[in-house]
């Protein structure tokens, strides 16, 4: 073997080593990416949950999460519709009963690819939420027949 043919062998080596190098880079950035963005699909639900439980305001708001390594937050935008308005009885208050809640969450490192995933639910306002009325015993006289 000639030291040309030795060389361009090594040549075609190193081509091929270096494409293969670029090729799992782009396939570990990618897979980095699609996790982030799973995570972050699973934190906009958790927030629009907490939102829909009262565990955070039906209003407009945002900040950090706090259960998550930095970089990550939230923002929740309300906008009532106008359409469900309804008049409390008792207070003479009006109450918009329907308002779309928007939850968008962010991802943002230096050295990373930012993340936004929002979704977005039709909520009914907490103060018209009427608790289950409590459970009735009712009692028999076996089958159903008055003595």
């Amino acid at each position: 073997m000639s030291l040309l043919e030795v060389l361009a062998a090594l040549a075609i080596f190193i081509f091929s080593a270096y494409a293969l190098t670029q090729m799992v880079e782009t396939a570990s950035n990618a897979a980095t990416k699609a996790r982030r963005l799973a995570k972050a699909q699973l934190l906009a639900e958790t927030k629009m949950d907490e939102v829909i439980a009262g565990a955070i305001a039906l209003s407009n708001g945002g900040g950090s999460i706090q259960e998550e390594v930095d970089g990550w937050s939230y923002n929740v935008t309300v906008t009532p519709e106008s359409w469900s308005s309804v008049q409390d009885a008792s207070t003479n208050e009006s109450i918009t009963g329907v308002n779309t809640v928007i939850v968008t969450v962010n991802y943002s490192m230096t050295g990373a690819d930012p993340i936004e995933y929002s979704i977005s639910r039709i909520v009914l306002d907490p103060r018209l939420r009427m608790p289950a009325p409590p459970a009735t015993s009712s009692s028999s006289t076996g089958m159903g027949v008055s003595p």
